[in-house]
């Protein structure tokens, strides 16, 4: 078979294509960053210092009307300054939990104080 040089080059073209030869495949970074996106979490209530219950995992709880919404963690965060205060906090879900019909677990990453 005796193809013009140009028809073998539209059909590399489009096998190329078609097989995503070329593409940019995302970032191992790119991954992480929409795995961390999907997995942060935005709630408001009020800090509590974690009390003895079921589940017994995080530091601290925030909870909305007595019930229990996430346990949390913060490290490197003193969430001990936040406690009985009306928060917004962003973290992310920690794998693994939550376990022993405990709450999900977050890793908090900031807080927001609502009222003083």
């Amino acid at each position: 078979m005796n193809l013009p040089i140009s028809r073998i080059r539209l059909f590399a073209i489009l096998l190329a294509a078609w097989t995503g030869l070329g593409a940019e495949q995302p970032s191992q970074k790119d991954d992480e960053v929409g795995k961390e996106m999907a997995q942060s979490i935005r709630a408001e209530g009020v800090i509590e210092k974690r009390r003895i219950t079921t589940y017994q995992y995080g530091t601290h709880a925030l909870t909305d009307g007595g019930k229990t919404l996430f346990a949390l963690r913060g490290d490197g965060m003193k969430l001990e300054d936040y406690v009985g205060k009306r928060v917004r906090i962003r973290g992310s879900r920690i794998a693994g939990y939550p376990i022993s019909g405990g709450p999900d677990y977050l890793d908090i990453k900031r807080v927001e104080v609502l009222n003083k």
